[in-house]
């Protein structure tokens, strides 16, 4: 009877066991297939995402498609106008030629801000007391270049401190006059010669000899013509402190110089025969400095009516590009044009400032310093 009652007990045991695990058993899955569903459903959902999204980005990239495409419309139509108006507006060149307008010229940023620098008067008016006047502009000038070197020194290291003064003073006159004006004669007045604004390069030349013999340096002006250079001014200076020779050309901003000579540029050059020359003068090197230019103002003067010239900034900033290679080539084969031309016409061989006595600006300057006695240049126009 005891056996039997513990049996039964046992049995109901079991029973509770089974009920129970099967309740948890039934019971989790309930839970597994819930979670089943969930993760299912998610997953459908990411993927209604990424598809919804895939579709926003190819609608994009159809879009930036569209937008590249128009834009790209638009600026080959403007090339298209641009074309259309360089071949429908002309003007005239040098020799009268008819040909398509272009109005682009400048120079790089860095040089324009270089130039700047140079750009005032050398004197806003004169002392009234003219003994002053030397005295007035070396104390102008000598204080700007304390201002001006260390940018003059960093773009020609290679130079002397004195070649870096004979180019202070040389793109100072330059900036001096920013209003480039073709006459026939300068001014005869003093006040004009000094501190008017616009001038040509005789005006340019005849300043920087003023300057210069401000500074005690002798110097002398002398005309030009030859094939690369038909018509124009350059100074030459000598420097006994450095027993230099220069050439410097305040229109154009072209400087050269030759050391330990006893007598002038032109002399000097002259002496030489043709090889040394184009040796000289040909190779890139920092004998012959080319610092930045550009022509901001322009008054046509006499050309204004000449109806085979059209002078406005493009075509003078243009031309005066090829400063360097009409320098070069003038100095190293063209010099024989040079004196052919002074012997015909002696008033333009180099002299000094104060030999061109009908201008009573000069004369009232009155130049001190005497250039070095140059016998071979005397030669040559006594031939």
């Amino acid at each position: 009877m005891e056996n039997k009652r513990k049996k039964q007990i046992y049995f109901i045991v079991a029973l509770l066991s089974l009920f129970i695990i099967a309740f948890i058993g039934i019971n989790y899955g309930l839970k597994v297939k819930i979670w089943m569903v969930d993760l299912r459903n998610s997953t459908n959902e990411m993927k209604m995402a990424i598809n919804n999204l895939g579709q926003t980005c190819q609608a994009t990239n159809q879009n930036l498609e569209n937008y590249s495409n128009q834009i790209n419309v638009a600026i080959k139509k403007l090339k298209q106008t641009c074309q259309a108006d360089n071949q429908n507006l002309f003007t005239l060149d040098a020799h009268g030629e008819i040909v398509p307008v272009e109005m682009q010229y400048g120079i790089p940023k860095e040089d324009l801000e270089f130039l700047k620098i140079f750009w005032k008067p050398i004197l806003t008016e004169l002392p009234k007391n003219r003994s002053e006047l030397r005295e007035r502009i070396k104390t102008n000038l000598q204080s700007d270049f304390n201002e001006t070197k260390p940018y003059i020194a960093a773009r020609y290291k290679d130079l002397t401190e004195r070649d870096w003064l004979m180019l202070h003073l040389m793109l100072r006159v330059n900036g001096s006059m920013p209003i480039y004006i073709p006459r026939i004669a300068a001014p005869k007045e003093l006040d004009l010669l000094l501190t008017a604004p616009r001038g040509n390069c005789t005006d340019y030349a005849i300043r920087l000899c003023m300057v210069l013999d401000a500074f005690d340096i002798p110097s002398r002006i002398a005309s030009i013509q030859t094939p690369s250079l038909p018509g124009h001014v350059a100074v030459e200076a000598y420097d006994a402190t450095g027993k230099s020779a220069y050439l410097m050309d305040s229109t154009l901003n072209a400087f050269s110089f030759i050391r330990n000579v006893d007598t002038g540029f032109w002399g000097t050059v002259f002496a030489w025969d043709s090889d040394k020359r184009q040796a000289y003068f040909q190779a890139k090197r920092n004998n012959m400095v080319f610092p930045p230019l550009l022509l901001r103002f322009l008054d046509p003067g006499i050309t204004v009516f000449n109806p085979t010239t059209e002078l406005n900034l493009a075509f003078v900033n243009n031309a005066w590009a090829e400063r360097e290679n009409l320098w070069r080539q003038t100095l190293a084969n063209e010099l024989p044009e040079i004196s052919k031309f002074w012997q015909k016409y002696p008033d333009h061989a180099p002299r000094e400032i104060r030999e061109r006595k009908n201008n009573k600006g000069i004369m009232e300057f009155n130049q001190v310093t005497t250039f070095p006695p140059d016998p071979l240049v005397k030669s040559l126009l006594s031939e």
